[in-house]
């Protein structure tokens, strides 16, 4: 088996998910005490459901990167997935968007549809000025693209793409120049340039000036969100795409649904998707 981890910084950051994953915040019955609040609708259950999240993330990537099967690490996506939605119910109406992005790479590698349409559908509703959507230097602009890209409105995403590649901002927002790169890629059906966008993304001069936020604390290091998800989202419109990285983990990019996905805490097993 080709080794998973391959240089000293993907050893400390494994460190960093194995400390999290067994430490006594997270033993059994620290996790129990947890699912009780929120299954009491206790006023901080947001911050509850990113605990179980950050915890069961932390997870994935030690069971992964410790050599372990597809079938779990997927599974563990799932999870992390359906609390995001189980959130988004009453009592806890949480539906959080600021992380959304790296978030949505380990949604999609759980190849569990019911929650990827739910998602899509859900994304209408975030709210964005509509002032500044169609503004290339504005936040609002870059956001409107990643739900575009999610939902698949490729020809829209193409559009704006090229508007914001053909003049890019000056301001703090250029920094997503090879976002839109890819996502005119994308939309044209060019796999060349999606690939040599993917390679930037796993370089390492790439990941360490996005870690700030295209990251999350267990995955960076390890593994790159948006070449993740990118790379996800073109095998899922039809291209298959050739790019040899350890931060980017062939196995976890074709689209192949688990026969079955199980509930990892008792209190999920209530909310049907």
């Amino acid at each position: 088996m080709t080794p998973r981890v391959v240089n000293d910084k993907m050893v400390f950051r494994l460190q960093h998910c194995d400390n999290e994953v067994n430490s006594d915040f997270n033993s059994t019955e620290g996790l129990e005490e947890i699912c009780k609040m929120i299954e009491e609708g206790v006023e901080h259950s947001p911050a509850l459901f990113r605990l179980l999240a950050r915890y069961l993330e932390a997870k994935a990537m030690s069971h992964w990167f410790h050599g372990g099967d597809l079938e779990t690490f997927k599974n563990l996506c799932y999870n992390i997935f359906k609390l995001k939605y189980i959130g988004n119910h009453t009592p806890y109406n949480s539906f959080e968007t600021h992380n959304i992005n790296s978030e949505s790479a380990i949604f999609i590698l759980s190849d569990y549809e019911p929650l990827i349409d739910w998602l899509g559908h859900r994304m209408d509703e975030i709210e964005l000025d509509p002032a500044k959507t169609d503004i290339v230097k504005e936040g609002a602009f870059t956001r409107l693209q990643n739900i575009l890209a999610w939902q698949g409105q490729l020809d829209v995403l193409g559009e704006r793409a090229e508007r914001f590649v053909s003049n890019p901002p000056t301001n703090g927002i250029k920094v997503y120049l090879i976002d839109q790169q890819f996502y005119l890629a994308l939309a044209k059906g060019d796999v060349q340039g999606m690939e040599a966008v993917i390679k930037e993304l796993v370089s390492p001069r790439k990941m360490n000036h996005r870690k700030g936020w295209d990251s999350s604390a267990y995955m960076q290091g390890l593994v790159v969100p948006s070449a993740l998800k990118y790379s996800k989202l073109a095998i899922r419109y039809g291209y298959e795409l050739n790019v040899d990285s350890p931060h980017l983990p062939k196995e976890w990019l074709p689209v192949n649904r688990l026969v079955c996905y199980e509930d990892e805490f008792d209190f999920m097993k209530k909310y049907e998707v």
